[in-house]
């Protein structure tokens, strides 16, 4: 799958069951029926937090750096609220089947606020670069050993990451996601 979708989804498994085209300007990823939580791609701020026009709970985030909107539609549950700033490790909410769904899925559209025209996300994610900003911490892992990968200090990591790893630098778990 893309970059995109994997930051979105934690690299859980999930597959696309509707492409983007000019009558559907998102793309839609399946979850096996599981309702999956989402998370940002990087730093951004919600938007708006509601309803579409066809009933679909949604979240939209925007995130400055790239200057896009990201719309995650058909949510179960929402767990963020209007002008929350957010990071890749705030679950925005869970995939669901609300509006015209007919099954657990997450739209995905993503607006390019320059442009002011929605993209395809696959198409962007080739695109999409982070910078190696985030790491995904694995089994074994501490934060001396993330920073000579990354080339800085465990400090420094910790630091960027108090409200992630909390008092204690020693304790990290696999699957959190460390800002570099």
């Amino acid at each position: 799958m893309s970059k995109i979708s994997n930051l979105t989804f934690h690299n859980k498994y999930h597959y696309i069951t509707q492409k983007y085209s000019k009558n559907h300007k998102a793309i839609d990823y399946g979850t096996l029926r599981r309702k999956l939580p989402l998370y940002p791609i990087e730093n951004g701020t919600v938007t708006y937090v509601g309803k579409d026009s066809h009933g679909a709970k949604i979240v939209k985030v925007y995130y400055p750096r790239i200057n896009k909107t990201f719309v995650y539609g058909h949510l179960d549950k929402i767990d963020v609220k209007k002008n929350q700033k957010v990071n890749v490790n705030t679950v925005l909410g869970t995939t669901g089947k609300t509006g015209l769904a007919t099954g657990i899925h997450l739209h995905l559209a993503i607006y390019d606020n320059i442009t002011r025209r929605y993209i395809n996300p696959e198409e962007y994610s080739k695109e999409y670069d982070n910078n190696d900003n985030y790491y995904v911490v694995k089994k074994g892992d501490n934060l001396t050993k993330i920073a000579k990968k990354y080339k800085t200090t465990w400090q420094n990591i910790y630091n960027k990451n108090k409200d992630i790893i909390g008092n204690n630098p020693n304790l990290i778990y696999p699957g959190q996601i460390l800002y570099i």
